[in-house]
């Protein structure tokens, strides 16, 4: 199976049209609007509480749809992060960076869906670069692929697009371990 194809039955899984500019215009408004109140108050809990690395990276929760398992973040990463990495000359966000909001979103996701409060430990994430990440706002989305209790493990997936074109610029799945959140922790 080449890449390509692989990345076609994952954004088909995903019922999500990637080339459009926003799912609103894919009449996907309310199948992806947090469920109740408890959601709307987690987002904005998440929002609140921005830790150093998303704060840096430009990031900010969208929204969450327990449901569905996933959750959107918007990121605007500044133009220091960019190197001219593309053959004509354009900035390219450096691949770290890439990971780095990749992991940053499926990090909020399992706080998002957790019911009660945990750190979370990458153990591994494989990222896959399709294209060169412009210097344009970017949308991520996570979902979870399985998540455990506290103690566990978890597997999610994760996605970054150009809001502006709509398509895929990478594409990642990571093992979590599931913490219990420190007494102290602003999680």
């Amino acid at each position: 199976m080449s890449s390509q194809t692989t990345v076609e039955a994952i954004i088909k899984h995903l019922g999500v049209d990637l080339r459009a500019k926003s799912l609103r215009s894919q009449g996907m408004t309310s199948k992806v609007r947090p469920v109740d109140s408890r959601d709307d108050a987690k987002i904005e809990h998440l929002r609140t509480t921005v830790q150093g690395p998303t704060r840096t990276l430009g990031g900010e929760v969208i929204v969450g749809d327990r449901e569905e398992q996933s959750l959107t973040m918007h990121w605007r990463p500044a133009a220091n992060f960019y190197h001219n990495g593309t053959r004509d000359g354009s900035p390219s966000l450096q691949g770290g960076f890439v990971t780095a909001i990749i992991d940053a979103t499926m990090a909020h996701l399992v706080r998002f869906m957790a019911k009660e409060d945990m750190a979370i430990a990458t153990l591994e994430i494989k990222v896959s670069f399709i294209r060169p990440t412009p210097l344009r706002p970017l949308r991520s989305t996570a979902k979870v692929v399985h998540l455990g209790k506290v103690g566990g493990i978890g597997h999610l997936e994760g996605f970054l697009e150009d809001i502006s074109t709509g398509k895929l610029l990478a594409r990642a799945t990571s093992t979590v371990k599931l913490l219990p959140a420190p007494p102290t922790s602003k999680l």
